[in-house]
């Protein structure tokens, strides 16, 4: 699933779903990660059934948040880390039978977009 992600002058957060592609198989992941101590800026993706029970959770490592490794005139490496207004993210997971719906929240877990199946 691809996003469009951008902030604006007082820092609010938007967050657009573009389009995605579905393939048969299964996504080789980790054991379910827990989302705990999240950053502020960390999304989390939900999947949810049709009476919005949680199926799975994926953190999202905060998308305008950049880091570039470089090597500088001297030839020693530095990282930088660069902030964006605006970027896209991709999401990958695998779909659950029962799945009606996908969410992309924030830390407090108000839902910045709200996908129906249907639309995948």
């Amino acid at each position: 699933m691809n996003y469009d992600i951008s902030k604006d002058n007082n820092g609010n957060i938007a967050v657009k779903f573009i389009n995605s592609k579905l393939a048969e198989g299964v996504l080789k992941e980790k054991t379910q990660e827990v989302i705990l101590n999240n950053s502020s800026q960390d999304l989390i993706c939900n999947q949810l059934d049709a009476s919005s029970k949680i199926l799975s959770q994926k953190r999202i490592t905060d998308p305008l948040k950049k880091t570039i490794e470089y090597v500088d005139e001297n030839k020693h490496f530095n990282v930088k880390t660069i902030s964006l207004d605006a970027t896209k993210f991709s999401v990958r997971l695998q779909l659950y039978e029962n799945t009606a719906f996908i969410n992309i929240v924030n830390a407090t877990n108000t839902p910045l977009v709200t996908t129906k199946r249907s639309r995948l």
